[in-house]
């Protein structure tokens, strides 16, 4: 919705919609058709017709142009050390190619951070294609990227999590009082799985019962050590110096109905939508558990 679905596309004049298909043989010629798929399941459908799926015919009736994101997994064949490696990794490879040379409109842009240029035979596939070299220290450089600060807290894991909260309300509201409406968004991370599930629980039970007075101990004891909850304590008590409004306002803007977790197999095509749209201003996330 920020960009591709948004309110109004328009190009030369003239009002173009983008509409998602599952093939190109049905495709609107006075909209942009788009099918979103993986390489392994393109590969999949390639060899194995199904009602609906895309087929060779997509690609050799029309103009197609394939946008390949994290397109370094397309040299996988080109870059693979042993004979076994190559075979294997060659048919995702050799499907892209198949398809990008079935028309000689076809058009195949790849967009990786990782291109091993290193490689010898990377740099032979890719020396004499390359269109852009924006490296990772000329987008920070110049400004697309946000500034990482680090502050480290020698908490226990809940009421670390609980500084990040903190901010993320503090943060909410100074854009809420220059009217913009923006949701900061806490993503709290764990090493394994089942660290993930519990810290997850752990979480949602302490954010049930906080109160006022376990948010002033968190300050009294971590402004020192972190200026900006410093900030942001001054910024809450100039509301209500026994914080129990902010203990209010965080028990139900980070309720579990407002939590979400990378990854659950449960429900995962929704919980994808969702995480993929979490600036929409209809969006309820305020953490994200990985």
């Amino acid at each position: 919705s920020k960009y591709l679905f948004g309110d109004s596309i328009v190009i030369d004049g003239k009002r173009v919609e983008i509409k998602e298909t599952d093939n190109f043989q049905t495709a609107d010629g006075d909209a942009i058709n788009i099918c979103f798929t993986t390489t392994q399941r393109l590969h999949s459908d390639m060899r194995a017709v199904k009602e609906n799926g895309v087929s060779e015919y997509d690609f050799s009736d029309g103009k197609i142009v394939l946008i390949s994101d994290d397109a370094h997994h397309l040299s996988a064949g080109t870059k693979s050390n042993t004979t076994e490696e190559k075979e294997n990794a060659r048919h995702w490879e050799s499907t892209v190619e198949n398809i990008f040379a079935a028309n000689s409109e076809n058009v195949l842009l790849e967009f990786t951070a990782t291109c091993d240029l290193n490689n010898a035979d990377i740099r032979a596939k890719y020396e004499e294609k390359i269109v852009f070299d924006y490296p990772l220290a000329n987008f920070r450089e110049d400004g697309y990227s946000k500034e990482i600060k680090t502050l480290r807290s020698d908490s226990d894991i809940f009421d670390r999590a609980l500084q990040a909260v903190l901010l993320s309300q503090y943060r909410l509201k100074v854009f809420n009082d220059n009217r913009l409406n923006i949701k900061p968004v806490v993503l709290l991370k764990s090493r394994l799985i089942k660290d993930n599930i519990k810290n997850r629980e752990d979480f949602i039970d302490g954010i049930v019962s906080l109160s006022g007075e376990r948010i002033k101990e968190i300050f009294d004891r971590t402004q020192r050590q972190i200026p900006i909850l410093k900030q942001a304590r001054a910024y809450f008590e100039a509301r209500d110096k026994s914080f129990e409004t902010l203990a209010c306002e965080i028990r139900d803007g980070f309720a579990r109905e407002h939590c979400i977790t990378a990854g659950d197999d449960e429900d995962v095509e929704k919980n994808q939508r969702f995480l993929n749209s979490l600036e929409d201003t209809d969006n309820p996330y305020r953490v994200v558990f990985a």
